[in-house]
């Protein structure tokens, strides 16, 4: 009786761990993906500044294409 409620509990610790792991994770890809995409913008949002008019209609549909 009491092996398997030490069992159980080691069950269920394991299950947490692995579950609160699982949370972090996604937390940081979620965070990661939010830089890369505001990282990309400012990137973009820079070109558009630097470059003249005629070059962006081809960046512009370039990354429609992609």
């Amino acid at each position: 009786m009491l092996t398997k409620t030490i069992e159980r509990t080691r069950e269920r610790y394991v299950c947490a761990q692995l579950s609160t792991y699982t949370y972090h994770h996604l937390a940081f890809v979620r965070k990661l993906r939010v830089e890369i995409f505001h990282t990309v913008m400012y990137g973009i949002s820079r070109i558009h500044t630097v470059l003249p008019i005629s070059c962006l209609s081809s960046i512009d549909s370039a990354l429609m294409f992609w």
